[in-house]
């Protein structure tokens, strides 16, 4: 089977790790065994054996990065932050791809600067965590008014996400409007599961908030229901 050859080469070199942790040194019983047709120069035979001995955990590990790359490259890609203990969330690769959408599409929000609104200052100051899903309320809040628009208001599955496909649609929103409500309700889930957010993620997106608050508010304004 496919990457059996890989495994076996592991669990070999494993095998040869336990016996020289345990006291069998094997690597250097071979070393020895090879330099003993070299006695005519001094000190080979303990030079490489001492070698050997050192040089087996450096080698295995070495080894094992190169047997295991995929998989470690794989696995890093997966972890954002890394703590003890805690249940961090590093929020700022989705921000990133939500705001480079908004730049290049010219999305922008209307009204009063976020920065001015004090309950949001006081809740990214003590619980940043807190203040994305007090942000994402707001949202929720013309989502429901734009469902009852459009008589799907108590549907059953009409959450958040199906309404905002259904909007997409229905072309009352575009597609890069799209992207930025799905990315901000994606942040928003994953906001629930951790009080480890940093100050800067909750502030973006809150910026990121107030783009998608014009259009729903456009959405209401302008089209006909």
């Amino acid at each position: 089977m496919k990457g059996d050859g890989k495994y076996l080469l592991f669990l070999v070199l494993l095998a040869g790790l336990i016996l020289e942790a345990c006291g069998a040194p094997v690597l250097r019983w071979a070393f020895s065994a090879i330099t003993s047709w070299f006695e005519e120069i001094p000190d080979l035979h303990t030079n490489i054996s001492k070698l050997a001995g050192e040089a087996v955990w450096p080698a295995a590990v070495v080894t094992l990065a190169l047997l295991f790359r995929e998989e470690i490259a794989r696995i890093l890609r997966s972890i954002k932050r890394f703590t003890w203990g805690d249940k961090s969330v590093d929020l700022s690769e989705d921000l990133d791809a939500i705001e480079q959408r908004v730049s290049r599409y010219g999305l922008a929000s209307e009204g009063n600067d976020i920065g001015l609104n004090d309950k949001f200052v006081r809740l990214i100051e003590h619980a940043p965590s807190a203040a994305i899903l007090e942000s994402w309320k707001e949202l929720e809040s013309l989502l429901r008014e734009i469902a009852l628009h459009l008589s799907l208001n108590g549907k059953s599955g009409y959450g958040s996400r199906r309404l905002i496909e259904h909007l997409f649609k229905n072309e009352l929103i575009d597609g890069s409007e799209r992207f930025v409500l799905v990315g901000l309700a994606e942040i928003r889930n994953k906001a629930v599961h951790t009080d480890e957010v940093s100050r800067a993620d909750a502030y973006r997106f809150l910026e990121n908030a107030q783009v998608a608050k014009s259009t729903l508010n456009r959405v209401l304004k302008n089209h006909p229901f």
